[in-house]
């Protein structure tokens, strides 16, 4: 699967494409009687890729318009999985026309990177900001992951109801978006920043969650990055706006499956974002 995801990444799709048909029987008799050497969990991670970049191709196939072969700027987009969904499509950003280039950081949380680098996904973050081209411009986008309901801060804040929630969340930004800043300026990238979709009910159906704390996680993180942004003076891509509905859930109809969004969310919302705007960003999330 790493080389399905790296083909993708790359815009190699007719190597991702083999790859996934290539490795699709194990999958699915994986599915049915278990893989050796391997726990459930990293199986499922795993299928859940093989997956997600099958509903990206299709996504790109049917939607091939969005992805002209024109020679502009790369907008590199550098985070979780999140970070494939709209790579390799033509985006509108701060009055430019940019093409997105995924930068991976498999399986990283804001949580790892507020650790700093001694963490190992801190290191693959620096690593993949240092194989940027000097002067470039980049958005990070980790932190769906931290608000998921079995994930980091619900868990938290579910067995620790007396514990308030907005300093735990208003730590993990703070320390999230320094590291980030901090590395990026380093090197020289301008390093925006996107916000975490609304929790899409499907993802934790069956659960024993409480929606409105789920709600409240997603819409606190995201308002908090939009702060952070506008404190640095760089633009917020608010997706939560895009898919909160009066709840603060998704209604589904913006995601490609349970937690990644169509690839056209991103570009809509990077057309609105501004820089600087993160305050106004914030209070509309």
């Amino acid at each position: 699967m790493i080389a399905a995801i790296v083909a993708y990444e790359q815009g190699y799709l007719a190597g991702c494409r083999q790859v996934l048909d290539a490795v699709r029987p194990g999958f699915e008799a994986g599915a049915a009687g278990g893989a050796d050497g391997m726990d459930a969990r990293q199986w499922h991670n795993l299928d859940v890729y093989r997956r997600y970049l099958g509903r990206l191709l299709a996504y790109r196939e049917a939607h091939a318009p969005r992805y002209p072969a024109r020679a502009v700027p790369p907008l590199f987009l550098v985070g979780d999985s999140h970070a494939l969904a709209p790579a390799g499509m033509l985006v509108a950003f701060l009055g430019q026309q940019w093409r997105v280039q995924a930068r991976l950081v498999m399986g990283a949380k804001a949580w790892h990177l507020a650790r700093s680098a001694a963490d190992r996904y801190g290191r693959a973050f620096a690593i993949a900001v240092d194989r940027l081209p000097a002067g470039a411009t980049a958005i990070a986008i980790f932190g769906e992951i931290d608000c998921r309901a079995d994930e980091g801060i619900v868990p938290h804040a579910s067995a620790h109801p007396d514990q308030p929630l907005d300093p735990a969340i208003a730590a993990l930004v703070r320390g999230y978006t320094g590291f980030v800043r901090s590395e990026a300026a380093r090197r020289g990238v301008t390093m925006h920043f996107a916000g975490v979709p609304a929790p899409n009910p499907a993802a934790f159906a069956g659960m024993d969650v409480d929606a409105g704390l789920q709600s409240a996680v997603a819409r606190t993180f995201n308002a908090l990055v939009a702060v952070a942004a506008a404190e640095a003076g760089v633009a917020f891509v608010n997706v939560h706006r895009l898919t909160a509905v009066p709840a603060g859930l998704a209604d589904g109809r913006r995601h490609i499956d349970t937690h990644h969004l169509l690839p056209a969310v991103f570009a809509d919302a990077a057309r609105a974002a501004r820089r600087g705007a993160g305050t106004r960003a914030a209070r509309a999330a």
